[in-house]
């Protein structure tokens, strides 16, 4: 969770001067705050964000064996994804439905996103080490370990992730309970 946090900081730390920085910082806070896998933030719509409910969450299609759920959006992860939308309101994108659109106004590439992950949590301020390396999925992987070290219940966050199968989720759960990773006799 101290990684987490301090991940989240660095990220909300960067003034945001160019629209691709609000984008930026809106997904990567969007993915640590949601749980999203990298596919779905990169097909990510604007019709899936539901901002005014409470509490605010993403419609999440189906995808593969990954069954249609709902994702929360979490606190933190509101007020920059809120900025994004209003700036990316204000570009030239015609017909583009992404919400993280990339310089040429379509959809982002996964490895665009992972590059944009990957210096943050390699860059010589964060001194981070992120546990199943430096890609967008170690944020997804975080996120489902602060649900389940907050004790929200296995079968919530199995839902929130998209998990099919419960012993999916449990895999975070031993983790959080035992964060060195070595099984117990």
């Amino acid at each position: 969770s101290q990684e987490d946090e301090k991940f989240v900081e660095m990220v909300l730390a960067q003034p945001p001067r160019f629209w691709r920085d609000y984008r930026d910082q809106a997904m990567m806070v969007l993915i640590i705050g949601s749980g999203l896998y990298t596919s779905e933030i990169i097909n990510l719509e604007l019709d899936q964000i539901v901002l005014d409910t409470d509490p605010p969450y993403i419609n999440v299609a189906a995808h593969g064996k990954v069954p249609e759920r709902k994702a929360p959006i979490v606190p933190f992860a509101r007020g920059p994804l809120r900025k994004w939308l209003e700036l990316r309101a204000t570009l030239p994108l015609g017909d583009e439905r992404a919400v993280f659109v990339s310089g040429k106004g379509g959809k982002m590439l996964p490895a665009t996103l992972y590059r944009k992950v990957q210096s943050i949590l390699k860059s010589n301020d964060a001194a981070l080490r992120p546990r199943g390396g430096f890609g967008p999925q170690v944020l997804r992987n975080s996120f489902l370990m602060r649900q389940l070290a907050k004790n929200k219940p296995v079968d919530v966050v199995q839902q929130w992730a998209g998990h099919v199968e419960t012993k999916s989720t449990l895999r975070y759960r031993r983790l959080v309970v035992n964060p060195k990773g070595v099984e117990a006799d």
